[in-house]
């Protein structure tokens, strides 16, 4: 074992200041040339964790002899990192597992020298990237506070390690959707790639990140779709070549009918929501996702549909807190309703009665939506409700045959509700179970 000096000899023993260094040089050479010896690494670890805040220039000093080592090899070509890799993956997990206690000044000091190693490493590799990812995503009883240190670990490498930014980037990213990620883990890496995105400019990390939302929905949409395309084009090629069998040979008389293909494996509310999150995310800073969605909701069942509407309900009220100008009057809502059909007219509804709840629309949302209806783009009577307090009596009472087709008790709640926005509330308070006297 590598021995230390006792209590007695410690006064009359001391290395100076440059024998210290020059030691840590040759444990880190040794660790280096030595490193299959498990005896010795286990040695030399035994001795850099009894004192790490002094000796830990050991461990960065075995890592860039062995880099350099790899670079040389290759002749600078960039070579094989492989002895690299594992040796630094090997160091990054000492590190872990060595402050396993829980109390509060072993989680600090692994969360300084993880660190540490994450940003003085001359190269970080994919082992490294996973081995941080498993950290986050581990069990608080094994690596306490894990979720948030790990998080803002991979946040602050993402700003500092340029070199890596994509790499390191995906981390949060995947952690974030993540089905089988704790609560936790995947609200931390939320808003830390929230954190990253607003800071896009300076990073120019703004379009990964929406690729990787616009991909995840697009993998949710494969999921979601009762065939996947690669199935209909082989299907449709295989009944071409079935027809021309039919026609070159009079001995084929039927043609068989291809097997009817399986039933959609059904998706989670859980999966659902994780691959969605990034997406409602980014929303309420770039507007011009929400075109996105209408596919995908077309491809949905029903209990995923009310998922998206909750989900998308969120952001829009994230956008009203957010946004300085009225959503209301946004060229993207309009160019929604212009463009929805009648599979996919829940979601600018829903948007519409959201941004109209306890606040009378304004004049340009209600021409537009009068105007689209008039002219049969909207054909459903249920989009004149969100605006139904800016038409007149007279009109009111036009449409009232359609609006009549709902059940009494909503209608009751549409005028309620809907026509407190015109200054009738005392008056309607008291008529509550009554509407006709508006007429």
């Amino acid at each position: 074992m590598i021995s230390e000096p006792g209590a007695a000899e410690q006064s009359t023993w001391r290395l100076s200041p440059s024998e210290q260094e020059a030691q840590h040089q040759l444990l880190g050479k040794l660790l280096s040339d030595f490193s299959p010896f498990e005896g010795l690494k286990t040695m030399i670890k035994e001795y850099v964790f009894r004192d790490i805040r002094s000796r830990s220039d050991i461990l960065l000093n075995m890592l860039f002899t062995v880099y350099v080592a790899g670079k040389e090899e290759a002749g600078g070509g960039g070579g094989s990192l492989d002895h690299y890799a594992a040796c630094l993956h090997w160091v990054l997990e000492c590190v872990v597992n060595h402050h396993h206690s829980g109390c509060a000044a072993d989680v600090k000091e692994r969360d300084h020298y993880l660190a540490k190693f994450f940003v003085e490493a001359p190269c970080l590799t994919e082992d490294a990237a996973a081995l941080l990812k498993s950290f986050i995503l581990g069990s608080p009883a094994q690596y306490p506070e894990c979720a948030a240190s790990g998080v803002a670990l991979a946040k602050l490498l993402v700003r500092v390690k340029p070199r890596h930014r994509g790499q390191l980037l995906r981390v949060l990213l995947q952690v974030a959707a993540d089905p089988e990620a704790r609560e936790e883990a995947q609200a931390a890496a939320l808003e830390a790639v929230k954190g990253l995105y607003l800071e896009g400019k300076t990073l120019a990390v703004g379009g990964a990140i929406e690729e990787f939302a616009l991909r995840e929905l697009g993998r949710l949409q494969e999921r979601l779709q009762r065939r996947p395309k690669e199935e209909e084009e082989e299907e449709g090629e295989g009944q071409e070549v079935e027809k021309k069998k039919k026609k070159k040979s009079d001995e084929v008389k039927e043609v068989k009918q291809p097997p009817p293909p399986p039933p959609p494996e059904p998706v989670s509310e859980a999966v659902v929501r994780a691959s969605l999150s990034l997406y409602f995310l980014l929303l309420p800073f770039n507007q011009k996702l929400i075109h996105h969605l209408p596919p995908l909701f077309t491809e949905a069942s029903h209990e995923t549909k009310r998922t998206i509407l909750r989900l998308l309900n969120g952001a829009v009220e994230h956008m009203m807190m957010e946004e300085e100008e009225d959503l209301m009057d946004s060229p993207e809502l309009a160019r929604l309703l212009e463009t929805c059909t009648a599979a996919t007219e829940l979601l600018p509804l829903n948007i519409l009665h959201k941004l109209t709840e306890g606040r009378p629309p304004s004049l340009a949302l209600f021409t537009r939506v009068r105007d689209l209806y008039q002219r049969g783009v909207l054909r459903n009577i249920r989009f004149l409700i969100p605006v139904l307090s800016r038409f007149s009596k007279k009109e009111i009472i036009g449409y009232l045959p359609q609006l009549i087709k709902f059940s009494p008790h909503v209608v009751q709640e549409i005028f309620f509700y809907r026509l407190l926005t015109r200054g009738l509330h005392g008056k309607l308070e008291r008529e509550r179970g009554n509407v006709c006297f508006l007429f």
